[in-house]
C-alpha cells in the first residue's frame, strides 16, 4: 500500500539483479477477437505481451494480467501464467487480485462525491466528520481533509498498528492523534495510509452511510466492478482468485496469506481483476461520465486531477493520483502493493490510454518495463526494425565520485537499466549511438549519455541528464569500490574533518567534512555529500559542482590550526566556524577496545550468567506503546520478546532470538525463514558482552574520527564485517561508554541497504555492569524510545528460555 508510482532519481542508490527462473504456466489466452497480422496495432500488442511475458518469467512471477483502454473502448486485455506457483490454473482477465493502494483514487472520487453533495469541504478540519480527531502539535489548528488526502498531514507513514490488523477503524483513526508529527502541515510529502483511512471515513460519515456499500452502490457497480471485494474472505472463496507470493533472495518463489485490510479498507482494500479495471479506466478517460451519465459533475472530477502538492521534481501529488510528464502529456498513476500483490494503473487523459497491470509477487520490478511499453503505443509509430534496445558497448557499473553520488547501471532482462534503491528500475531507452533516455516511471527531461572520460579516454563515463542540472558521472572499477571501502582521507583533508555551523549561529552544526571512502566530502542535511579535491593551497574544490563552489580553510593561533571554512559560492561567501574538530584521534584501536570494555563492566559481567531487561517502549512515529522483556545468557544466546500495545490492549508480538541459529516470530506476519542477510543481521546482536575488548564478531576495527554526540566528544570506532555491514560506534571520549551505534547493514530485499540509529543514556551501575536505561532507535519505524524499568542478573532460566517459540 505504500508504493507510489515515481520516485526521485537522485538519492541513495544501489541495484538488484535476479537470476531468471521457470514459472509453470503460460500466457493465457487473448480474449479480443483476432486481428489482422498486418493490424500495426496489434503487432505492437503483441511484442507487448511478449516483453511483459519475459520480464514475469525472469523474475519468477507466477501470474500477471493487463487491460489496455483507448479512445473510450477496451482495446486489450491478457492474463499471463499462473494464478499460483504450484497451480496450473491460468491467469485470465477475470482473475481478482489485490489492488493495495490503487484503492486510495477510488476513495478520492467517493469524497468528491460528499463536496459535491454539500455534506463535506475538503478545507474543514477533519473533525467535522470525524468528532473528536486531532494529531499532536501545532498542526491541528489548521490541517483539513485535503491535508489527509494528499499525505500532507506532516505525520510520517506509520503502518504498524493497522498492519496487526487488531484494531477497529475507529481506533486506527485514534492513533494519528499519537503520532509526534515530522514537519509541519502542507510543509512536506510523507505517504500515510491512516490518514486515507480517515479521509474515506470522513466522506462515508458525511454521506450519512458506511464506506463499503457507499463505494460500492456510487462507484464499483456503475463501472463495472461490482464484482469487486473489499474483504479477503469474500476473495479467497471466488473460484477464480489469485494467490499472493514473495520471492526470497534465494529466488524461491513462495504463496503468502493475504493480509485483512478491513480496518484500513479506503487506503486499499479492493481486489478486483483487469476486466473490471478496464471499466473504472474507461470512466475516468470519459472525465467521470458511464452511460452519458456523470459520476461526478465536471469541476468536482477536475478537482481530483489538480496538482495539489509537490512529491519530487517533476512529480505532483492530485487527489489519489501523482501526476508527471510523458513526453508532452500529463501522466496520471499510481502503484498498489500489499502482502503478494502489486498493481499498477496509469492513464494519459489528453491521448485517451489507460492501463492496469497487476500481478501476484510483491516487490515485483514490473511496473516500469509494463509502464514503458505502453507509454511507447503513444507514438505515432513503433520503433523501426533492427533498432537497438542495449547498447553496443557493455554499459553496466557503478559510476559516480568516491565519497559523493552514484547510481547503478544494470542488465534488465533485453534491456539496461539505471537503478535506484526502494524504487522502480528507470530502463533505458535508446536514441542513438550511447545516448538513452530514462523510461518508465521516470519523469520526462531525465536521459543518460555514455562515452570515454576526456581526462582519461580508457575510463567510461555518464552525462546523466536531469532538468534541474547535468552530472559527469565517471566509471569506478571494482577493485577502486573495494579500496574506499577501507580507505582514509589524505593528511591534508583529515585536518578539515569535522562539524560546522555558520559564523554566530547559536544552533547545532549544520554543515559537517566527512571522511567517505577515503574521500574528504561536504555534508549539507538533504543534499548529496561533495567531494573535496585539493586544487591549490587551501583550496578545495567541490566534486560535483562548479569550479565557482570551493572552500578554503580558515586559520588561527601559532600552530595555525583549522578554526573554521570559507565556502565560496556565487551568491556570496558563507563562513562556517568549527563546532569540533572529527580527525582521527592518536590512540590505537586495541586502547579504544580495553577502555570501553573497563567503562562497561565488561569483567564484572564476565561473572554473572545471564541479565534481564524489562522496558517500556514508545513508538513516537507510529502511535503506540510497547513492554519489553530482553534476556541475554553467557553462550551468546539471547531473546527479545516485544509487545505491542495500542487502544489498552496488547495488539501484537515481536519475537526474535538467537540460540546458535538466529530465530523470529510475529503474531501479524506468516512464518517464514529467515534470509540470510536478516540471520547476519540477527546474530551481530548476539554476544553477551558486546563492550569486551576483543570485537569478536566483526572483521575489521578502525578508529575513524572524532566528533560530537549532542554536546559530548566522542572517539568514533569503525566496525566491519565479511558480509558488508558496517558500524560506526561513538564512545564519550572521557568515560569510554557508548553513546551512539549506526548500523548500516545490506538487505536481502532489492540489494538495498538499511540503516538505523541507537543512542544510549542514562547510564546506571547494577552488579558492577554499566546498562543504559534510556536508548532511543531510529530506523524505518521511525524513532522508539525503550526506558528500562528493571534489571536482574543470574536468574534461574528454563533450558528452553531461548528456544524458538513453539
Amino acid at each position: 500500500m505504500r508504493r507510489l508510482a515515481f520516485a526521485l532519481v537522485l538519492g541513495p542508490l544501489g541495484c538488484q539483479k535476479l537470476p531468471p527462473a521457470a514459472v509453470p504456466g503460460g500466457a493465457a489466452a487473448v480474449v479480443e477477437p483476432a486481428a489482422p497480422a498486418k493490424d500495426p496495432m496489434r503487432a505492437r500488442l503483441a511484442a507487448l505481451d511478449d516483453a511483459i511475458d519475459r520480464e514475469r518469467a525472469r523474475l519468477g512471477v507466477p501470474g500477471a494480467a493487463i487491460v489496455i483502454v483507448k479512445d473510450g473502448a477496451v482495446i486489450h486485455t491478457r492474463g499471463f501464467g499462473t494464478r499460483a506457483v504450484a497451480s496450473d490454473a491460468p491467469v485470465g482477465p477475470d482473475t481478482l487480485f489485490a489492488i493495495g493502494s490503487t484503492t486510495k483514487a477510488f476513495t478520492a472520487m467517493l469524497a468528491m462525491m460528499a463536496v459535491e453533495a454539500g455534506k463535506l469541504s475538503l478545507d474543514a478540519h477533519p473533525s467535522t466528520c470525524l468528532p473528536g480527531f486531532a494529531i499532536r502539535g501545532e498542526g491541528n489548528a489548521t490541517i483539513t481533509v485535503r491535508d489527509l488526502m494528499t499525505h500532507t498531514s506532516g505525520l510520517p507513514t506509520a503502518d504498524l498498528a493497522w498492519t496487526t490488523g487488531a484494531m477497529t477503524s475507529d481506533e486506527l483513526i485514534a492513533v494519528l492523534g499519537e503520532i509526534e508529527p515530522v514537519a509541519g502541515v502542507r510543509k512536506a510529502f510523507h505517504y500515510q495510509n491512516l490518514a486515507y483511512l480517515a479521509a474515506g471515513q470522513c466522506a462515508a460519515r458525511a454521506l450519512g452511510g458506511e464506506y463499503e456499500p457507499l463505494l460500492r452502490e456510487r462507484i464499483l457497480d456503475r463501472v463495472g466492478m461490482g464484482a469487486a471485494t473489499l474483504r479477503v474472505a469474500q476473495m479467497q472463496a471466488r473460484a477464480d482468485a489469485a494467490h499472493g507470493h514473495h520471492r526470497g533472495a534465494d529466488s524461491r518463489t513462495r504463496e503468502v496469506p493475504m493480509r485483512s485490510l478491513d480496518a484500513v479498507a479506503p487506503a486499499g482494500a479492493i481486489n478486483a481483476s483487469v476486466a473490471m479495471l478496464g471499466g473504472w479506466l474507461t470512466a475516468l478517460l470519459a472525465h467521470g461520465v458511464v452511460d452519458g451519465k456523470p459520476l461526478l459533475a465536471r469541476a468536482q472530477f477536475d478537482e481530483l486531477l489538480r496538482p495539489q502538492f509537490s512529491a519530487g521534481p517533476g512529480i505532483d501529488y492530485t487527489l489519489g493520483w501523482l501526476r508527471a510528464r510523458a513526453g508532452k502529456d500529463w501522466y496520471y498513476s499510481h502503484t498498489g502493493g500489499i502482502d503478494g500483490f502489486t498493481a499498477l494503473v496509469g492513464f494519459v487523459p489528453e491521448r485517451g490510454l489507460g492501463f492496469a497491470f497487476v500481478n501476484n509477487v510483491d516487490h515485483a520490478e514490473l511496473h516500469g518495463v509494463v509502464a514503458h511499453e505502453v507509454l511507447a503505443l503513444l507514438e505515432d509509430a513503433p520503433p523501426p526494425p533492427g533498432k537497438p534496445d542495449v547498447a553496443s558497448v557493455d554499459e553496466v557499473g557503478t559510476y559516480g565520485l568516491l565519497g559523493g553520488f552514484k547510481v547503478e547501471v544494470v542488465r534488465d532482462g533485453e534491456r539496461i537499466a539505471v537503478v535506484v534503491a526502494g524504487q522502480p528500475k528507470y530502463p533505458l531507452v535508446f536514441e542513438e549511438g550511447r545516448r538513452y533516455r530514462l523510461g518508465g516511471a521516470a519523469p520526462a527531461g531525465f536521459g543518460a549519455t555514455f562515452r570515454p572520460s576526456a581526462a582519461d579516454p580508457k575510463r567510461a563515463e555518464m552525462l546523466l541528464v536531469q532538468p534541474f542540472g547535468n552530472l559527469v558521472l565517471p566509471r569506478l572499477t571494482a577493485d577502486e569500490l573495494a579500496a574506499a571501502a577501507t580507505a582514509s582521507p589524505s593528511a591534508d583533508i583529515r585536518e578539515l574533518l569535522g562539524m560546522y555551523r555558520p559564523a554566530g549561529a547559536k544552533d547545532d552544526a549544520s554543515f559537517e567534512i566527512a571522511a567517505i571512502e577515503g574521500q574528504g566530502a561536504l555534508v549539507v542535511p538533504g543534499q548529496t555529500p561533495a567531494p573535496l579535491s585539493r586544487t591549490g593551497v587551501d583550496h578545495y574544490g567541490l566534486a560535483g559542482l562548479p569550479d565557482v563552489f570551493w572552500i578554503e580553510p580558515l586559520r588561527g593561533g601559532a600552530a595555525k590550526l583549522v578554526t573554521g571554512l570559507r565556502l565560496h559560492k556565487p551568491d556570496g561567501d558563507l563562513e562556517l566556524a568549527l563546532v569540533a574538530s572529527s580527525a582521527p584521534p592518536s590512540i590505537a584501536i586495541e586502547t579504544v577496545l580495553a577502555k570501553r570494555a573497563a567503562a562497561h563492566g565488561s569483567a564484572r559481567l564476565a561473572k554473572h550468567g545471564n541479565v534481564r531487561l524489562e522496558s517500556a517502549l514508545t513508538f513516537v512515529h507510529q502511535g503506540l506503546r510497547g513492554r519489553s522483556v530482553t534476556l541475554r545468557a553467557a553462550g551468546d544466546r539471547w531473546i527479545d520478546d516485544v509487545r505491542l500495545l495500542g487502544a489498552g490492549r496488547e495488539i501484537g508480538r515481536i519475537r526474535i532470538g538467537f540460540d546458535g541459529a538466529p530465530w523470529q516470530r510475529v503474531s501479524f506476519a506468516p512464518e517464514q525463514e529467515i534470509e540470510p542477510l536478516g540471520a547476519h543481521a540477527i546474530t551481530l546482536d548476539a554476544p553477551f558482552d558486546a563492550m569486551g575488548p576483543v570485537a569478536k564478531e566483526f572483521s575489521s576495527a578502525a578508529v575513524w574520527r572524532t566528533g560530537m554526540v549532542g554536546k559530548r566528544p566522542v572517539v568514533v570506532v569503525r566496525f566491519t564485517t565479511e558480509w558488508g555491514a558496517v558500524v560506526l560506534d561513538s564512545y564519550d571520549a572521557k568515560s569510554f561508554l557508548l553513546l551512539r551505534r549506526e548500523l548500516d547493514l545490506p538487505t536481502d530485499t532489492d540489494g538495498g541497504r538499511t540503516r538505523e540509529t541507537r543512542t544510549y543514556s542514562e547510564y546506571r551501575r547494577i552488579a558492577g555492569v554499566m546498562i543504559p536505561h534510556v536508548v532511543e532507535v531510529e530506523s524505518v519505524q521511525g524513532k522508539v524510545v525503550a526506558r528500562v524499568t528493571k534489571v536482574a542478573f543470574d536468574e534461574v532460566l528454563p533450558t528452553d528460555a531461548f528456544a524458538v517459540p513453539r
